[in-house]
């Protein structure tokens, strides 16, 4: 995600400096997606919560734990985010400030990264290991305990990394960049460093493709090859759909970050590349988070919204024809 390519040695002030795309284009494009992104999630959620048949789907616990997590980045994130664009620097100008911004945007994306690659493997274990959530227990044991971890996990690890290494610029910020151009003390601790960039980020991106890819697999040879296997392809089709158009849409739009960082570690970029391409692959990073609830929204079936769409129908005839008294 974007700041976790602050790993890699560039300068933010830099880019900032560097990016044609001018400020209030990207104030209002920004806007305009995350205030559509923001009413898409309480309609998935609110859709998720008031259907009980999907709200006890166990397939649907970790949609509405992601779009939750998805929720707070558009909610609190974003805003920020907007404030700097429309102001050209960050406000109130406070250390509390930086360190509250960076500590949503580096948690709470990469909870969703990893989130995701336990959704890509969950899904293995929902269609072709069903016996592993047979009873309460089991249920517990591979669902609901991997999921409460991959969840609390990211805002625990960057709250300890965030206050308990020291160094001396600790509390040097430049408010005239987003996020302030902070930088925390563990990025100068090589392992601690590498540990975030791969196991927090890099490698869960992997495995969201990984997965997801394997999984098609699998379900096709299941299907056409050992179709006797007795599993219900009606039932589990739109589960394996779902991850596709989510998995590959996350791992797309995260892809060009990536081998840019790949390439970047292993030495093989031109010396101006951090000015003419790194700024766009951050800014559209952002996109990758804003756009999932609408990629979610059409990995539901028609009837789901056609349903839907047929209650508030009803509901404003029968307003239209309710008489007052006078």
């Amino acid at each position: 995600m974007e700041s976790n390519i602050n790993n890699i040695s560039f300068s933010n002030s830099l880019i900032t400096k560097t990016f044609s795309l001018p400020r209030p284009i990207r104030f209002f494009l920004i806007l305009i997606v995350d205030i559509s992104s923001g009413m898409c999630s309480f309609l998935l959620l609110y859709h998720l919560f008031t259907k009980r048949t999907l709200r006890i789907a166990v397939h649907n616990h970790m949609l509405i734990v992601l779009l939750l997590a998805i929720l707070v980045v558009q909610l609190i994130d974003m805003p920020l985010y907007l404030k700097y664009l429309y102001l050209g620097f960050v406000w109130p100008q406070t250390a509390a400030m930086c360190f509250t911004w960076w500590y949503i945007d580096m948690s709470f994306y990469d909870t969703i990264v990893i989130l995701l690659a336990w959704t890509s493997f969950e899904r293995h274990i929902l269609i072709f290991h069903r016996q592993l959530i047979s009873n309460r227990k089991k249920i517990w044991l591979f669902h609901y305990f991997p999921m409460i971890f991959f969840l609390i996990y990211p805002l625990i690890f960057y709250l300890l990394v965030l206050f308990i290494p020291s160094c001396d610029n600790k509390y040097l910020f430049n408010y005239t960049v987003d996020w302030c151009n902070y930088q925390p003390c563990y990025y100068h601790n090589k392992i601690l460093n590498l540990y975030d960039t791969l196991m927090n980020a890099a490698i869960p991106c992997f495995l969201i493709a990984l997965f997801s890819i394997a999984l098609v697999i699998r379900v096709l040879w299941t299907k056409y090859v050992r179709f006797r296997r007795p599993i219900q392809w009606r039932k589990y089709r739109r589960m394996t759909v779902q991850l596709s158009l989510i998995a590959s849409f996350f791992v797309v739009f995260n892809l060009p970050l990536l081998i840019y960082y790949v390439m970047s570690t292993c030495g093989s970029l031109p010396t101006n590349a951090d000015d003419q391409v790194l700024p766009y692959f951050l800014f559209s990073a952002n996109f990758s988070v804003l756009l999932l609830p609408f990629v979610i929204v059409f990995s539901f079936p028609r009837k789901y919204w056609q349903e839907e769409w047929q209650k508030i129908k009803r509901t404003i005839r029968h307003r239209e024809n309710v008489i007052y008294p006078k």
